[in-house]
């Protein structure tokens, strides 16, 4: 070891000793005063390349990493330096070279079968990768192999396999956060929500400040609604690793939502600088204009990319939804429908027996509902509600136009739109049966009281506070019997309109009937017996059906009614719903931040027998109106 007093050149010393034992810089100088006398001395060279490497200068450790491997190209210490020192730089086409050729020359070597396996997942080879790394397992259990070996197996959709992997090189290094992050990443794909959460915090509880694990958190939140929670997670990313592709591109998607839309434009146009392929900006760009002719290189670009057996399942979605988008743009329907039936399949794909959707369970749950609730159990449970009108109700399906309808009514002074709040379908077990012995007047009161205090801490101010949870369309007899005097409004747009919306539209957690035609119709039409019954069970000075056609084609006299049933005064900011900047989750977002118009009325004009089963629908609401 070099002591104090001795000359930096002192000869007498071991360069790869000094560096083995973690003197990085006195081996440096060791090195470069040896090369100005030796040029040729491969010892040096390789010793200073690796001093380099190990102090993080990798682009300077290459040239003398290169020159090892030329001094001697058996040497299997240079080779491998050389090929895993440009794997880490992410220059895999030379890193895979490096490692092939190693491996003529050393076959079956673990180390260079690793390197080139990594080097092919990082071209996105990832079948070829999976080779590479399953050789590199067999013949040594190393905790890094099992990891990437799971990655990889992730990439390609092999989630359960790819999960057991990961979780037993979690368990040979409990203290390393990227096995968890993995973890969690492979049952978010999953849509494993309350499993990637469970990873995402035991990763933060390893290393509060790794990014990764934040950003892992932030995705988390986004698929549960909780974006404003993701926001705090995406900021720590941002500080420590401002370059992240993924995390501009998710932060310029909330901006969106929270209607701050230049700032949005920001974070996603350096989301797609940092990384072209960042498929959420990529989506979130287009859906916030229109493509135009001029746009023709980026959707071919897109295309291919849509096709390559590189890009993930769920990448693969988005993309089909955003092409779809596109060529609707362009007027080019056939193109556009054709995306969106594949984007369909995908999405069914996705879903897979994680939640299998049952039509009959539904229906089995309207009738039980509709059972319950007639007009004297509703009269009789009412009497032991509370006074407050404070709540209004929003209701209908997704994509019924019930955000437009918030949006407009919370431009109102006197109003604050809460989005979708949880409350009562957190109670739906209890709430579907009143008068049981786990339900009474105390627990009612109990509820009443409770759901008070939530708008309370939406707004303190705010008179009324809107609610707009698409599930709430199963309770509103239970809603009503709690809250008599708050008022409920209910969307109704033509059902053919309705089916087509849902299928062309990309939500970031699919409904799970979503993706299938069939279970589309059969929900729409469970949805069309829960509104007739309602409106003829509830009094119809607490219930009131508002038709999408007539807001949008005629917003004023729709928003005056709607209004003077709330008890509010008229104001006209409610028809300029595009001069609300609040935030909105749902993917209406872009719809609701632009003048009211009749844009997405009549697809059956646009797409005709491109809608195929859903035409089953026309007729059963009436025709378009407008």
């Amino acid at each position: 070891m070099w002591a104090p007093g001795q000359e930096s050149g002192d000869l007498s010393l071991n360069p790869l000793e000094v560096l083995a034992a973690g003197d990085l810089a006195q081996a440096e100088r060791l090195c470069r005063a040896a090369l100005e006398k030796a040029p040729g001395d491969h010892e040096a060279t390789l010793a200073l390349g690796i001093a380099l490497a190990k102090s993080r200068r990798t682009l300077e450790a290459i040239d003398y990493l290169r020159r090892a491997v030329e001094l001697s190209p058996t040497s299997r210490d240079s080779l491998l330096w050389f090929s895993d020192t440009l794997r880490k730089l992410g220059r895999y086409e030379e890193a895979l070279e490096a490692a092939s050729a190693a491996l003529k020359l050393f076959p079956g070597d673990t180390d260079f079968t690793f390197t080139a396996g990594m080097s092919l997942l990082g071209l996105g080879r990832s079948q070829e990768a999976e080779e590479h790394l399953r050789r590199a397992v067999s013949q040594s259990v190393a905790p890094q192999a099992l990891h990437y070996l799971g990655v990889c197996l992730g990439r390609q959709n092999k989630i359960d396999e790819a999960i057991f992997l990961l979780e037993q090189a979690r368990d040979m290094e409990p203290r390393q956060p990227i096995h968890a992050i993995a973890i969690g990443q492979a049952k978010f794909v999953r849509k494993d929500l309350v499993g990637a959460r469970k990873s995402a915090e035991e990763a933060l509880a390893l290393n509060p400040r790794y990014p990764n694990a934040n950003l892992l958190m932030a995705q988390v939140l986004v698929q549960e609604g909780k974006q404003i929670e993701s926001e705090s997670f995406l900021l720590r990313v941002l500080e420590r690793e401002s370059r992240s592709a993924e995390a501009n591109g998710l932060m310029g998607m909330i901006k969106q939502q929270f209607g701050q839309f230049e700032e949005a434009e920001t974070f996603l146009d350096k989301a797609l600088e940092l990384d072209p392929n960042q498929v959420v900006a990529l989506f979130c760009k287009t859906q916030s204009r229109k493509v135009m002719a001029e746009d023709q290189g980026l959707i071919d670009e897109l295309a291919v990319r849509a096709e390559s057996p590189q890009t993930s399942p769920h990448d693969r979605l988005v993309l089909e939804y955003t092409l779809g988008k596109a060529n609707d743009d362009l007027d080019r329907p056939e193109t556009a429908m054709a995306h969106y039936d594949r984007a369909n399949q995908l999405g069914l794909q996705l879903l897979g027996d994680h939640k299998p959707w049952s039509d009959q369970r539904f229906i089995d749950l309207v009738d039980r509902t509709t059972e319950s609730f007639t007009p004297e159990s509703v009269a009789d449970w009412s009497r032991f509600g509370g006074e407050s009108n404070r709540p209004i109700f929003v209701l209908g399906m997704i994509r019924s136009g019930t955000t437009l309808l918030e949006q407009m009514l919370s431009a109102h002074p006197s109003v604050v739109g809460a989005g979708e709040l949880s409350f009562w379908m957190d109670h739906s077990a209890e709430s579907l049966q009143p008068g049981t012995t786990s339900l009474g007047p105390g627990r009612m009161r109990t509820l009443y009281e409770n759901y008070l205090k939530v708008l309370r801490d939406v707004s303190p101010d705010a008179d009324r506070v809107t609610d707009k949870m698409p599930g709430n369309s199963l309770l509103v007899g239970f809603i009503h019997c709690v809250f008599p005097n708050a008022r409920i409004l209910s969307l109704r747009r033509n059902l053919v309109d309705l089916a087509s919306s849902i299928w062309t539209t990309f939500f970031s957690k699919s409904p799970e009937f979503g993706h299938h035609k069939g279970h589309i119709i059969n929900v729409i039409r469970q949805h069309e017996r829960l509104r007739d019954h309602w409106l003829k069970v509830i009094p119809q000075n607490r219930i009131m059906e508002v038709r999408y056609e007539s807001l949008t084609a005629d917003p004023e006299p729709t928003m005056r009614a709607v209004l003077e049933f709330c008890g509010l005064e008229w104001n006209d900011a409610c028809v300029s719903p595009e001069n609300n900047r609040r935030f909105v989750t749902t993917p209406s977002v872009w719809r609701v931040s632009r003048p009211v118009d009749t844009a997405s009325v009549n697809k059956k004009r646009r797409y005709g027998a491109l809608l195929g089963e859903f035409l089953q629908l026309e007729g059963s609401d009436g025709v378009w109106d407008g």
